[in-house]
């Protein structure tokens, strides 16, 4: 059985019209227009749409950070913040201090300080100190507006006390959009 995808985003099966034994199909008739059936479907689909103002909650970034975020101290030594990358799959490390965020790095940051010294480095003495972050009641879309504008890949997630709750990633949106077909970003 095939379906049919209409606006209101929901999923219907389609069940072809029966014809009687020797007819001919709308589109052979000689009277027949096949704009008239792309109308009609259209009409039919538009039926079915939410009424103007209605309008679907949006993801906020609470649905779809990771969390817990894997954080690390200042005086973690930079050979330490790599393998810690490495082994975690990710590419942004938070730097927590006292439980609050304070700076971030990157496995560029890394990867740069690595190829000009990496002895006796450690991670605070190379992170990014001006942080842009999220709370976890954003809206993705303001979060995606950031990051496209700032040239940015990830936010950490922090609470009213500055603490980490979780990371929301460039991957996190997109999956989030890939993973909610038809999705709508607005409230």
């Amino acid at each position: 059985m095939a379906f049919i995808w209409s606006t209101n985003g929901v999923f219907e099966p389609y069940d072809p019209p029966i014809l009687p034994a020797g007819s001919m199909p709308p589109a052979r008739r000689p009277d027949h227009h096949p704009a008239q059936d792309q109308f009609t479907r259209v009409q039919r689909a538009y039926e079915h749409a939410p009424e103007r103002g209605y309008r679907k909650p949006a993801v906020l970034v609470r649905q779809i950070m990771t969390s817990p975020a894997v954080t690390a101290l200042p005086n973690v030594p930079l050979e330490r913040g790599w393998r810690l990358l490495k082994e975690k799959s990710i590419r942004h490390l938070p730097i927590v201090e006292g439980g609050r965020l304070v700076g971030i790095v990157s496995d560029r940051d890394l990867l740069g300080q690595a190829l000009i010294d990496p002895t006796g480095i450690l991670v605070g003495d190379i992170m990014s100190r001006k942080v842009l972050t999220v709370h976890p009641d954003t809206e993705i879309r303001e979060a995606a507006r950031v990051m496209v504008e700032e040239h940015i890949h990830a936010l950490p997630v922090i609470d009213e006390n500055r603490a980490v709750v979780g990371i929301v990633t460039t991957s996190d949106i997109l999956r989030c959009v890939v993973k909610r077909a038809g999705l709508d970003l607005w409230v």
